[in-house]
């Protein structure tokens, strides 16, 4: 009993353990995997002169501290030429130094690869910290290495994985480089980091040497002294193509863990001797011992039946879906549960095959887990769609183990779970009031959009569309009229354009519509056209009311008018607004313009004729993109402030001169001026403290729409009317 006792207490921890050590596998597959995706995402385009152009390197470094804020685990993502200098980093200070000795650039040059993930061993960085960086190469057309895209790993993110799976003081957690050098070890005081596991008689050697995914040993540990149970998981996802693998230990120690057990064996090693000592005794006593020994068989076989009956009970009324089955995928025995919920009887389930069941999506990675099965393993948290007996698919969350020649299952129904992650997921990248794609959705389809275009080489077409005169229509009617005006607006929108386009609300009255592989420009015409002539039929809003409602359009072309997708909607941006000065309800196709000012581009469209209120246009222009460029490129908040400030002061000092200007000329609408003079005020207050929550990305976006729809629907009549006045009175 001492001997099976401590048996299973052994396979009790190896399966603790072993599960300790499959969960932390998953939640750093997990981190390898985002970060696999990232270093793909932000290797340049090599059309572009990323390794010499500073305004291609800053905009990749943005996108860089944008990528690293998001990811714990990253600590910094940087792009190297192949020369091994930092051309862009989420960290300044690492751009324009040079790293050629580091191993994970001195691996992928030697052999660049796309698409292999390059693990380099442990470094100790100059503050003394240790760091892992994983990589990716970066080659050029002609297929020469061109550079790297790497992020180094935040020991600390990985410190909270390993403590998460500990679930005792006595367990500690080790995760090592493939080559034995030990990256992070939770739970020991001492600083050991950096040292070589990899000796001739170590556990972790023999692990690697025995080619198993999974080891278990008890033997004494080197790193602490400790003899231990130790489990020990290789991490190396196929789909990440690693030059070398991660390797997590998890353990705990024996004395700590058997102190209880080798208690009860000292009691029940006395108990033996004693009663070596009065067997003399017990022999005198055979025939009652004899008696009472048929009368504890008996016992046993009623409580065998009596637990035997408890099983069949469950098994029939547990709601969960149960099932024994053949190696070959045919019934043996189902639960009542199934006919229940699934409407299956034994019956409708004998000679059929299981796998015939699941949707066809889901059956080959049905049969590979049963194979796992048969093999010994266990399945869990395996997610399949399984038919009912009226021909729908339920979504089935399935643990199964193998018990010598039979496979037994359960499962039970997940589908609300699952269709709330999938409505979870769809509101994360949809705008809640139309269900069109939002920003982030938007970005990513531009993006796609514009490598298709690039492989067969095509254009893709961009267009800015606002609608006009849609505040008059929440103003007059409301806002609930202006939601509905908005959907069934979205809505003439994607049937105007094909199924392979993309129509996506940036916000407002704002939508962006993306022309996938299209030939000329002439097509981005065409479709301009055709939504135009769709959206002029009047829209229903309440009994017996209709109401029109136009659209200004501006139209930009990859790679024409940009390679760049902020160039892209920049463009086709400011041609929007060129349509709304020509009339509106039209479309216009992009222009050249004099984008020296940060993206906020002051041009003719602009232009009111009166020069004085012209000269302070152009002046209020350049302090906002002051503005704009010390924040985007994180200049010193006191330089952020007093450019915010100069921003302010002149654009009250500009105000006061149109104001002085409509009194001394009584201008009629000088009232409703002045008030929309004080609303841009407060706007532009407001904006200093929305940049956090709303982006930099989108700052110059905001501040164009701030001074220019004010130029075209307000300045641009006063000037008109102090050209008038000045003609009469000459």
């Amino acid at each position: 009993m001492v001997y099976f006792e401590h048996e299973l207490i052994t396979t009790h921890q190896q399966e603790r353990l072993t599960h300790s050590t499959t969960v932390a596998d998953a939640i750093i597959t997990n981190q390898l995997e985002k970060i696999y995706i990232v270093l793909e995402k932000i290797r340049p385009n090599q059309e572009s002169d990323w390794t010499h152009d500073r305004n291609i390197a800053s905009s990749i470094s943005d996108e860089l501290k944008i990528l690293a804020n998001a990811m714990t685990s990253v600590r910094t993502l940087s792009i190297l030429d192949s020369t091994g200098k930092v051309v862009a980093s989420n960290q300044n200070q690492l751009i324009g130094q040079s790293f050629p000795e580091r191993d994970y650039f001195r691996i992928p040059q030697k052999a660049p690869n796309n698409s292999i993930l390059y693990v380099s061993p442990p470094f100790r960085t100059i503050t003394g910290g240790w760091l892992i960086a994983l990589s990716r190469s970066i080659v050029d057309t002609n297929g020469k290495f061109a550079g790297v895209a790497t992020a180094s790993l935040d020991p600390t993110d990985f410190c909270l994985i390993l403590n998460a799976v500990r679930d005792s003081p006595q367990t500690w957690a080790a995760l090592a480089h493939g080559d034995g050098t030990l990256f992070v070890w939770e739970s020991l005081s001492r600083d050991i980091q950096g040292l070589n596991l990899s000796t001739p008689e170590s556990l972790f050697t023999k692990h690697i040497h025995s080619g198993n995914g999974t080891s278990f040993f008890i033997d004494e540990i080197a790193a602490n002294g400790e003899r231990s149970m130790i489990a020990i998981q290789t991490i190396k996802p196929d789909a990440l193509h690693m030059n070398t693998p991660l390797v997590l230990g998890l353990g705990r120690n024996l004395e700590n863990h058997y102190s209880e057990w080798s208690v009860h064996a000292r009691y029940h090693f006395l108990v033996y001797f004693l009663m070596v000592g009065i067997g003399g005794g017990v022999l005198l006593t055979t025939q009652q011992t004899r008696h009472s020994a048929i009368l504890r068989s008996e016992t046993a076989e009623a409580q065998l039946i009596e637990v035997s009956a408890e099983l069949a009970s469950f098994f029939n009324i547990t709601p969960s879906l149960l099932c024994i089955m053949n190696f070959d995928g045919s019934y043996r025995k189902i639960n009542p549960a199934w006919n229940k919920y699934m409407g299956y009887s034994h019956t409708d389930l004998a000679g059929q095959s299981f796998y015939d069941f699941f949707h066809p999506e889901d059956r080959t990675t049905v049969v590979s887990a049963i194979r796992e099965l048969q093999h010994g393993n266990t399945i869990r948290n395996l997610v399949a769609r399984f038919k009912k007996i009226d021909g729908s698919y339920r979504h089935l969350e399935w643990a199964g183990a193998k018990c010598n020649d039979s496979l037994f299952l359960a499962a039970f129904d997940v589908t609300a779970r699952v269709e709330e992650e999938e409505q979870l997921q769809a509101m994360a990248f949809h705008d809640q009031l139309t269900g069109l794609p939002n920003r982030t959705l938007m970005f990513d389809r531009l993006n796609q959009a514009i490598s298709s275009a690039g492989r067969g080489g095509k254009k893709t077409g961009v267009l800015f569309l606002d609608l006009d005169g849609f505040k008059a229509i929440n103003d007059t009617y409301g806002h609930d009229t202006g939601d509905t005006v908005l959907k069934t607006f979205s809505h003439k929108l994607v049937q105007a354009v094909r199924n392979v386009d993309t129509v996506a609300r940036l916000g407002g009255d704002e939508f962006v519509i993306i022309l996938k592989d299209i030939q000329t420009t002439n097509d981005a015409v065409i479709a301009a056209e055709k939504i135009l002539e769709k959206t002029r039929k009047a829209i229903y809003i309440e009994k017996y009311k209709y109401i029109h409602i136009g659209a200004s359009i501006g139209i930009s072309i990859w790679p024409d008018n940009g390679t760049d997708i902020n160039d892209l909607l920049l463009a086709a941006d400011m041609a929007m607004y060129k349509s709304k000065k020509n009339g509106k309800n039209c479309y216009s196709l992009t222009q050249e313009c004099n984008l020296g000012h940060d993206n906020i581009c002051f041009n003719d469209t602009y232009r009111t004729g009166h020069e004085i209120i012209d000269t302070q246009h152009l002046e209020l222009t350049n302090l906002a993109s002051r503005f704009c460029k010390a924040v985007r490129e994180d200049w010193k908040e006191e330089i952020v402030k007093e450019s915010f400030s100069s921003l302010m002061s002149f654009t009250k000092k500009h105000f006061m001169t149109e104001h002085n200007l409509m009194v001394k000329t009584e201008y009629p609408d000088r009232i409703f001026h002045d008030e929309m003079h004080r609303l841009l005020i407060l706007e532009l207050t407001q904006m200093e403290s929305e940049i956090k929550r709303d982006g930099k990305v989108f700052l110059a976006d905001r501040l164009r729409h701030w001074l220019f729809e004010h130029i075209l629907s307000q300045d641009i009549p006063l000037a008109n009317h102090l050209k008038n006045v000045n003609s009469n009175i000459c």
